[in-house]
């Protein structure tokens, strides 16, 4: 899971995220820098990025996304394009970031 600080000015902050422990020292470091917006990109949608988004959100952090900027695997269930729909149209958006096309 990727995740960027949106900041103003040049300022940006990449992690690659793969045990929620590694958030306790990010959300250190974003505090740290007046952090108060992130834009997301990573893979697995449905994990990952997913899990994150939620964090974050939690934490009072605005988060945005470029449209499809996740990825993901199909399932028995769902194509990965359904998937990556479901989670940007029908979850995700308006309620736990902002998709920007």
């Amino acid at each position: 899971m990727y995740a960027q600080a949106a900041l103003s000015g040049a300022k940006k902050i990449v992690v690659a995220a793969r045990k929620s422990a590694s958030y306790i020292p990010l959300k250190e470091k974003l505090e740290k820098l007046s952090v108060k917006a992130i834009e997301f990109c990573g893979a697995q949608t449905e994990f990952c990025v997913n899990t994150t988004v939620v964090f974050a959100h939690g934490l009072g952090y605005r988060n945005f996304m470029q449209k499809r900027a996740s990825s993901t695997f199909d399932n028995h269930w769902l194509t990965a394009r359904e998937m990556i729909d479901y989670y940007e149209n029908h979850l995700w958006q308006g309620r736990f970031l902002q998709i920007k096309d």
